[in-house]
């Protein structure tokens, strides 16, 4: 058996061997605030509804600790899995996302939405496989 994922903290059980980076962003509607500054406005961080990984996910570890980090307070989140559903519900007016930097990567395809830095110091993810 062969998995593709996040690359988990300190596993010894499994064999893990590293694919790449890539860079989380918040996905927001292109009208958004947060689009138009080209950044996120951290006080009006609490005022959004936040589109998250289920808990126990290897992105969710991350995107807690990067909220932390940042001192970023959240009101209203909902959890879901997958990109595609994390871009519709963005798309809705459901909330804002984050994302791999490539979610958003479809050639000829406009999307209504656009990818905001998480700030200056970058959300990065490692994939792996584990075998």
């Amino acid at each position: 058996d062969v998995a593709f994922g996040v690359a988990p903290r300190n596993e010894t059980r499994v064999e893990v061997e590293p694919l790449g980076l890539d860079e989380l962003g918040w996905v927001v509607p292109e009208g958004h605030p947060w689009a138009i500054q080209g950044r996120v406005d951290a006080a009006g961080m609490p005022t959004q509804v936040l589109i998250l990984p289920p808990i126990g996910d290897g992105t969710r570890t991350l995107v807690d600790r990067y909220l932390e980090r940042e001192k970023h307070s959240i009101v209203a989140h909902v959890e879901t899995v997958g990109v595609g559903l994390t871009l519709s519900m963005v798309r809705e007016g459901v909330g804002i996302g984050l994302l791999g930097n490539w979610a958003l990567v479809r050639p000829g395809v406009q999307t209504g939405l656009a990818l905001v830095s998480t700030g200056k110091r970058a959300l990065r993810r490692a994939w792996s496989t584990s075998g």
